[in-house]
């Protein structure tokens, strides 16, 4: 488990979801993460409830003045992708496409494995 994520909220929900989520709750909230993490704008700020909403179909009362920046979101919904994939026993070739490890993506681009842990290239 990742413990370098930037907001602790997010950590909390990782830790709720890999003990009590079934694996097939896992599995979908891994899959609505990924897609909310496509769609986010690292220049926008979203409030916690919307993002805990689009993983978990679900409105938090907790934290409701919370606002995470995109990128920052970003980060630990990567965090939390790789985390409750791990906890929910899918395997890499699950994936439906190539999936690189850190040290393998550093190699391929040439740039530190800080740097891809950090989140890679700004476009």
């Amino acid at each position: 488990m990742h413990s370098d994520y930037l907001n602790p909220v997010i950590r909390q929900l990782r830790d709720q979801q890999v003990r009590f989520a079934p694996r097939e709750k896992k599995i979908e909230q891994v899959t609505q993460a990924e897609r909310l993490l496509a769609e986010l704008d690292p220049r926008r700020i979203y409030p916690y409830e919307y993002i805990c909403y689009r993983i978990t179909n679900y409105r938090p009362e907790s934290y409701p003045d919370l606002r995470l920046s995109g990128q920052e979101a970003s980060h630990d919904l990567r965090l939390f992708v790789e985390d409750v994939s791990d906890a929910a026993g899918v395997p890499a070739e699950a994936a439906g496409e190539a999936v690189l490890t850190v040290e393998e993506l550093a190699r391929r681009f040439s740039v530190s494995t800080k740097t891809i842990s950090a989140g890679g290239a700004k476009g």
